[in-house]
């Protein structure tokens, strides 16, 4: 099945939709396949976590871990696990506390206010507790928080190139890169991307993905005329056919930006996410090139 439309047109639609009730701070592909995300509500002060499934956008739980549903993040996922944290003190940006959550299912599997996470490493925890005499280094079970024992500086050193940190997915997402980075080692990538903008009205880098016979990159663009309060931007994302040129799939993610940063967007298992004005998660499925 071909997902776009005849060459010529760009009115490929999304495979699904995700409508956030505030705004959608992070978005975390996961080697299982589901996706991880972080609501923020601003005038409620509240944070919510959600994971989906990545084929469909079906939402397989949601909710706020430990008892603060402000100051708390994901600290990183690994295997089937999620490792969020608390802070110190809401003045100082210091984590500290770990809450251990199923990923599959969302059940908290344990807690610990006073852990500090290091690292994963295999099916272990690596973290520190300070005591009076000082700071202890320990290993812990991953799933039940369990002590396994103390580890000194050549033991972590030993065991730094197993760590796992943040968001691990191994090679399986694509990333942008600046378009610049493609071009260099395929001069015909940008020439399939430069014809899609109007290149004045470019602010800031081209990001980019290759990824099969297609090339999915975003910009800014200046948007209107300069208000008071300064210049406005546009961003926008698009799927070009590399050998022809050809656009097949274009959305305007942001509007009415204040300023030029990098927005997120990634591709796995042949599926495009991104994130439109902060409140909405969309997926679209890039035809294999076995189905074109």
């Amino acid at each position: 099945m071909r997902l776009f439309q005849p060459a010529g047109s760009h009115k490929g639609k999304p495979a699904w939709r995700y409508k956030a009730g505030g705004e959608l701070w992070h978005v975390y592909p996961t080697r299982l396949g589901v996706l991880v995300g972080e609501e923020r509500r601003i005038e409620e002060k509240k944070a919510l976590f959600f994971c989906l499934d990545g084929q469909t956008g079906r939402e397989i739980w949601r909710q706020t871990p430990g008892i603060d549903s402000w100051w708390v993040g994901i600290e990183a996922v690994h295997k089937d696990t999620i490792f969020f944290h608390g802070f110190a003190t809401p003045e100082l940006p210091q984590h500290r506390g770990v809450i251990a959550v199923d990923l599959r299912t969302g059940n908290t599997l344990w807690e610990d206010p006073q852990l500090e996470f290091i690292a994963a490493a295999d099916d272990a925890l690596i973290g520190a507790r300070s005591t009076s005499t000082g700071r202890t280094v320990m290993e812990l079970d991953r799933q039940t928080g369990a002590t396994l024992g103390e580890l000194r500086l050549e033991d972590l050193r030993a065991k730094r190139t197993s760590f796992a940190s943040g968001i691990e997915v191994e090679g399986e997402v694509d990333i942008p890169v600046p378009l610049e980075d493609l071009v260099a080692d395929d001069p015909g990538i940008g020439d399939a991307a430069k014809n899609q903008y109007e290149h004045d009205e470019i602010v800031g880098p081209v990001e980019a993905v290759e990824h099969g016979r297609y090339l999915i990159f975003d910009y800014h663009e200046r948007s209107g005329g300069e208000a008071a309060s300064g210049p406005s931007y546009a961003n926008v994302i698009k799927i070009v056919e590399k050998t022809s040129g050809t656009l097949v799939y274009s959305d305007t993610t942001g509007t009415g930006l204040r300023g030029v940063a990098p927005e997120l967007f990634f591709v796995q298992h042949d599926m495009l996410y991104y994130i439109k004005e902060r409140r909405t998660l969309i997926a679209v499925r890039l035809a294999s090139s076995s189905a074109l």
